[in-house]
Protein backbone atom coordinates (compact mmCIF):
# COMPACT_ATOMS: atom_id res chain seq x y z
CA UNK A 1 0.00 0.00 0.00
CA UNK A 2 1.27 3.56 -1.04
CA UNK A 3 -0.10 7.15 1.04
CA UNK A 4 0.92 9.89 -1.04
CA UNK A 5 1.20 13.08 0.16
CA UNK A 6 -3.19 13.68 -0.97
CA UNK A 7 -3.72 10.98 1.19
CA UNK A 8 -4.68 8.52 -1.59
CA UNK A 9 -4.49 4.62 -1.00
CA UNK A 10 -3.46 2.42 -3.83
CA UNK A 11 -3.64 -0.89 -2.56
CA UNK A 12 -3.77 -4.20 -4.44
CA UNK A 13 -6.99 -6.52 -3.70
CA UNK A 14 -6.50 -10.43 -3.45
CA UNK A 15 -9.80 -10.42 -5.35
CA UNK A 16 -10.97 -12.56 -8.27
CA UNK A 17 -10.07 -9.57 -10.40
CA UNK A 18 -6.41 -9.50 -9.51
CA UNK A 19 -6.77 -13.16 -9.44
CA UNK A 20 -7.81 -12.85 -13.38
CA UNK A 21 -4.51 -10.57 -13.85
CA UNK A 22 -2.25 -12.50 -12.78
CA UNK A 23 -3.88 -15.70 -14.67
CA UNK A 24 -3.89 -13.72 -17.72
CA UNK A 25 -0.02 -12.78 -17.23
CA UNK A 26 1.19 -16.35 -16.29
CA UNK A 27 -0.25 -17.52 -19.30
CA UNK A 28 1.46 -14.97 -21.39
CA UNK A 29 4.38 -15.87 -19.98
CA UNK A 30 5.71 -12.24 -18.89
CA UNK A 31 5.55 -12.24 -15.23
CA UNK A 32 8.36 -11.42 -13.78
CA UNK A 33 10.50 -10.77 -10.79
CA UNK A 34 12.46 -7.49 -10.61
CA UNK A 35 14.91 -7.21 -13.36
CA UNK A 36 13.14 -8.19 -17.09
CA UNK A 37 16.13 -8.71 -19.01
CA UNK A 38 18.25 -7.50 -16.46
CA UNK A 39 18.75 -10.76 -14.51
CA UNK A 40 15.01 -11.37 -13.93
CA UNK A 41 13.48 -14.58 -13.00
CA UNK A 42 10.11 -15.33 -14.24
CA UNK A 43 7.36 -15.79 -11.53
CA UNK A 44 7.03 -18.87 -12.25
CA UNK A 45 10.75 -19.88 -11.13
CA UNK A 46 9.80 -17.46 -8.28
CA UNK A 47 6.66 -19.77 -7.45
CA UNK A 48 8.11 -22.98 -8.05
CA UNK A 49 11.60 -22.30 -6.16
CA UNK A 50 8.99 -21.79 -2.96
CA UNK A 51 9.04 -18.49 -2.23
CA UNK A 52 6.14 -17.27 0.13
CA UNK A 53 6.70 -13.82 -0.16
CA UNK A 54 4.66 -11.62 -2.90
CA UNK A 55 6.72 -10.20 -6.07
CA UNK A 56 8.02 -6.63 -5.61
CA UNK A 57 4.55 -5.89 -7.88
CA UNK A 58 2.55 -7.07 -5.48
CA UNK A 59 4.39 -5.30 -2.32
CA UNK A 60 4.61 -1.81 -4.40
CA UNK A 61 0.60 -1.76 -4.68
CA UNK A 62 0.37 -3.66 -8.14
CA UNK A 63 -0.61 -2.04 -11.12
CA UNK A 64 -2.56 1.48 -10.31
CA UNK A 65 0.37 2.39 -7.69
CA UNK A 66 3.59 1.98 -10.26
CA UNK A 67 1.54 4.03 -12.56
CA UNK A 68 0.77 6.87 -10.11
CA UNK A 69 4.06 6.90 -9.24
CA UNK A 70 6.03 7.00 -12.80
CA UNK A 71 3.21 9.73 -13.07
CA UNK A 72 4.74 11.68 -10.57
CA UNK A 73 8.12 10.89 -11.34
CA UNK A 74 7.92 12.13 -15.12
CA UNK A 75 5.71 15.36 -13.49
CA UNK A 76 8.79 15.80 -11.59
CA UNK A 77 11.33 15.20 -14.30
CA UNK A 78 9.35 16.87 -16.98
CA UNK A 79 9.85 20.17 -14.61
CA UNK A 80 13.40 19.73 -13.57
CA UNK A 81 15.56 22.50 -15.00
CA UNK A 82 18.65 19.97 -15.83
CA UNK A 83 16.54 17.34 -17.62
CA UNK A 84 13.56 18.90 -18.58
CA UNK A 85 15.02 19.67 -22.52
CA UNK A 86 14.92 15.90 -22.78
CA UNK A 87 11.27 16.39 -24.04
CA UNK A 88 11.66 19.97 -25.61
CA UNK A 89 9.27 19.78 -28.68
CA UNK A 90 7.80 15.88 -27.64
CA UNK A 91 3.96 16.17 -28.35
CA UNK A 92 1.57 15.18 -25.88
CA UNK A 93 1.06 12.25 -27.66
CA UNK A 94 5.01 11.15 -28.25
CA UNK A 95 4.54 12.07 -23.99
CA UNK A 96 1.59 9.48 -23.61
CA UNK A 97 3.04 6.69 -25.14
CA UNK A 98 6.40 7.38 -23.67
CA UNK A 99 4.68 7.17 -20.18
CA UNK A 100 3.06 4.31 -20.75
CA UNK A 101 5.93 2.43 -21.73
CA UNK A 102 7.50 3.31 -18.29
CA UNK A 103 4.48 2.16 -16.66
CA UNK A 104 4.79 -1.26 -18.96
CA UNK A 105 8.55 -1.36 -18.17
CA UNK A 106 8.36 -0.94 -14.78
CA UNK A 107 5.03 -3.13 -13.69
CA UNK A 108 6.59 -6.29 -16.24
CA UNK A 109 10.22 -5.65 -14.38
CA UNK A 110 8.76 -6.26 -10.92
CA UNK A 111 6.92 -9.59 -11.81
CA UNK A 112 3.67 -8.18 -12.92
CA UNK A 113 1.11 -9.22 -15.51
CA UNK A 114 2.25 -6.62 -18.59
CA UNK A 115 4.69 -6.72 -21.51
CA UNK A 116 7.17 -4.32 -22.50
CA UNK A 117 7.20 -3.62 -25.94
CA UNK A 118 9.72 -1.10 -26.28
CA UNK A 119 13.63 -1.09 -27.32
CA UNK A 120 15.87 -1.81 -24.50
CA UNK A 121 17.77 0.81 -22.64
CA UNK A 122 20.92 1.42 -24.12
CA UNK A 123 19.33 1.78 -27.64
CA UNK A 124 15.95 3.93 -26.48
CA UNK A 125 18.98 6.60 -24.68
CA UNK A 126 21.79 5.87 -27.59
CA UNK A 127 22.67 10.05 -28.53
CA UNK A 128 20.51 11.09 -26.11
CA UNK A 129 23.64 12.70 -24.07
CA UNK A 130 22.87 11.80 -20.49
CA UNK A 131 25.30 12.54 -18.12
CA UNK A 132 26.51 11.37 -14.81
CA UNK A 133 24.83 14.64 -13.62
CA UNK A 134 21.45 14.18 -15.15
CA UNK A 135 21.86 10.63 -13.88
CA UNK A 136 22.01 11.47 -10.56
CA UNK A 137 19.39 14.31 -10.51
CA UNK A 138 17.14 11.61 -11.94
CA UNK A 139 17.60 9.18 -9.17
CA UNK A 140 16.89 11.94 -6.73
CA UNK A 141 13.71 12.56 -8.16
CA UNK A 142 13.23 8.96 -8.08
CA UNK A 143 14.14 8.47 -4.27
CA UNK A 144 11.94 11.52 -3.46
CA UNK A 145 8.88 10.00 -5.60
CA UNK A 146 9.10 6.84 -3.57
CA UNK A 147 9.34 8.71 -0.65
CA UNK A 148 6.29 10.91 -1.59
CA UNK A 149 4.36 7.43 -1.64
CA UNK A 150 5.28 5.87 1.39
CA UNK A 151 7.01 3.09 -0.01
CA UNK A 152 8.58 0.96 3.09
CA UNK A 153 12.88 0.78 2.74
CA UNK A 154 13.45 -2.39 1.64
CA UNK A 155 11.20 -2.27 -1.61
CA UNK A 156 12.47 1.35 -1.99
CA UNK A 157 16.13 0.31 -1.72
CA UNK A 158 14.90 -2.73 -4.33
CA UNK A 159 13.27 0.21 -6.75
CA UNK A 160 16.80 2.35 -6.57
CA UNK A 161 19.07 -0.41 -6.87
CA UNK A 162 17.59 -2.01 -9.88
CA UNK A 163 17.61 1.62 -11.50
CA UNK A 164 21.21 1.76 -10.67
CA UNK A 165 22.13 -1.44 -12.60
CA UNK A 166 20.22 0.32 -15.85
CA UNK A 167 22.78 3.17 -15.58
CA UNK A 168 25.90 1.72 -17.88
CA UNK A 169 22.84 1.09 -21.04
CA UNK A 170 21.12 4.88 -19.99
CA UNK A 171 24.18 7.21 -19.29
CA UNK A 172 26.99 8.51 -22.05
CA UNK A 173 30.16 9.30 -21.32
Amino acid sequence: MWRGATGLRLVVSRSADVGALAAAGERSGVRQTWGASYGLRRRQDHDRAGYSEPVLYERLGGYDAIAAATDALLERLFADPQLKDYWKGASNDVKRKGRQLVVDFMVESAGGPAFYTGRDMKTAHTGMRISESDWEVFMGHAAATLASFGVPEREKGEVLAFFSGLRGEIVEG
